[in-house]
């Protein structure tokens, strides 16, 4: 009889990872509110992999070291990197329709961090759309997969501190209970911000799941900002931050302050690679200059044939909103759009609860460090999508948590100020976004800790904001005006469990940013 696997997330994690189990012989119940959904579909850039004749694993390394700040678990990127090609050709195989160029050739976009051409596209900016409908067919498709769309898991079941299921429950009512491993693929918590390129269910639940079945976190005060979210207000926008891919920046686009100014290309905001800089910066930068007034995303300069033809997606959600994306100035400001924390796993996927695996954005490998390089968020789904069901069905245990608990020291601290009775979701979304966004500083941090309850969604925000507070540091995605460098002793992870004090614990063979790149 074939072992079962319980994958909870229809995202391009979960059914990476189902398609991984089923074709190693092994059956699938795959849960989610439904198939496809979650962030992935929303992913407009595309996915990073080196397959360009100027290109190597080994660039692509190096890029996303320099991109996490020092923080990045090298093996991990080296897993991710090296990987990327054959995932790529599982996704071709699978039938996804990525842009080609006039000779055949994939195409391939430039975006921020990268210093090759190696974005790989489809339909324009629609490429988490064409991916997990491709995806999707083949899953559906797949006799070992039983796909349950609609019940919501409750609890991950433990037995003498191994999972050993889930608990669930319909919209009627009926519940129920699966066993097996499980694999958590149920995306990030952007989605709890109030401004965020996410959708509102992108809330942390997984990372909750976890969090209550014991489950050690880390990196969850590194929550990356997009720079180019449309900023209009909420009610045009049907209350979601509209985002602006990458890739129109790597295809040309400038951004401008009120005067007019490229001011990541001269002025005191300035960086060598002027709109292509790291997203952190960027974001940084255009909060800054949003001080003086409005910042435009601006393609004027750029061919608008072209523009429309390679990104006829935005084309189309821009223009019931009077905007033209290729001669209209497009204001822009930063949104919550990743979170590079999330569940501590090994490089195959494993938790700190035996039996309990997790992959894509709820997870945590380090691979991102302090900031993720853009366009590898798909990419880890793919790669450790996999390697997660492949170890599910296997039983492969955790590997490496003792050993780094073991290098680091116990954080002995308490929030300063205990917790209130809750907030509801609105206002939890501005509580993030007031206190914990772009730009950090104590007295914001502590504001949130006392308003911030441990139920609900509050667990995982305020995972978010007790990260922030420990570190006094500024690196990456995380600025804390009142720590505004890094400091080499805070190089490293800060891990939260559930009923132990917060432990930080170094990086394993990290590097500071730009010394290889």
């Amino acid at each position: 009889m074939s072992k079962r696997v319980i994958v909870v997330g229809g995202g391009a994690a979960g059914m990476t990872a189902a398609l991984a189990v089923a074709n190693a012989g092994g059956k699938v119940t795959l849960i989610t509110s439904a198939i496809g959904g979650g962030s992935s579909p929303w992913a407009q850039g595309g996915v990073a992999a080196a397959v360009g004749p100027d290109d190597s694993p080994d660039q692509h390394f190096l890029d996303t070291l320099a991109c996490g700040a020092g923080l990045v678990d090298e093996a991990a990127a080296r897993v991710l990197t090296e990987e990327a090609p054959a995932r790529i050709a599982d996704l071709l195989a699978a039938g996804v329709p990525f842009d080609r160029e006039p000779d055949g050739s994939l195409a391939l976009g430039l975006e921020g961090g990268h210093h090759r051409r190696r974005i790989i596209h489809a339909g324009g900016g629609a490429t988490g759309w064409h991916i997990v409908r491709s995806l999707a067919n083949v899953v559906l498709a797949t006799p070992d997969i039983s796909v349950l769309e609609g019940p919501s898991v409750t609890a991950i079941r433990t037995h003498a501190g191994r999972a050993t299921g889930v608990e669930l429950v319909w919209p009627d009512g009926i519940d129920g209970v699966l066993e097996g491993p499980v694999v958590l693929a149920t995306g990030g918590c952007a989605g709890l911000y109030g401004r965020s390129t996410n959708p509102g269910t992108v809330n942390g639940g997984g990372i909750g799941l976890a969090w209550q079945a014991g489950a050690a976190l880390a990196d969850l005060e590194f929550v990356q900002f997009h720079p180019t979210a449309l900023d209009l207000p909420a009610a045009d926008m049907g209350h979601k931050a509209l985002l602006l891919t990458e890739a129109l920046r790597g295809e040309g686009g400038q951004l401008l302050d009120s005067r007019g100014r490229r001011f990541l290309a001269e002025g005191p905001l300035a960086h060598p690679l002027a709109e292509l800089a790291p997203r952190d910066i960027v974001a940084r930068a255009i909060h800054y200059a949003r001080q003086d007034g409005p910042v435009y995303l601006s393609l004027r300069h750029v061919d608008p044939d072209h523009i429309r033809a390679r990104f006829p997606n935005l084309v189309a959600l821009l223009k019931p909103l009077g905007l033209d994306l290729a001669t209209d100035l497009l204001p822009v400001a930063p949104a919550a759009h990743y979170v590079m924390g999330g569940v501590w796993s090994d490089l195959h996927g494993a938790t700190t609860v035996p039996g309990l695996y997790v992959a894509g954005e709820v997870a945590c490998t380090g691979v991102h460090g302090a900031n993720r390089l853009a366009s590898n968020s798909l990419l880890e789904c793919l790669v450790f999508g996999r390697r997660a069901g492949l170890a599910a069905l296997e039983g492969v245990q955790p590997d490496g948590f003792d050993d780094m608990l073991n290098r680091g020291v116990a954080l002995e601290a308490d929030p300063p100020l205990p917790a209130d009775e809750g907030v509801s979701g609105a206002a939890l979304g501005e509580i993030l976004d007031h206190n914990l966004g772009v730009i950090r500083d104590e007295a914001g941090i502590v504001e949130a800790l006392a308003r911030l309850a441990e139920d609900g969604n509050g667990v995982v925000a305020r995972r978010i904001a007790l990260g922030a507070w420990l570190r006094r540091e500024s690196r990456g995605a995380h600025f804390r005006v009142d720590y505004p460098e890094p400091v080499e002793a805070w190089r490293g992870r800060i891990i939260q469990q559930r009923g132990q004090p917060p432990h930080f614990a170094p990086v394993r063979a990290a590097v500071a940013a730009g010394e290889r790149a």
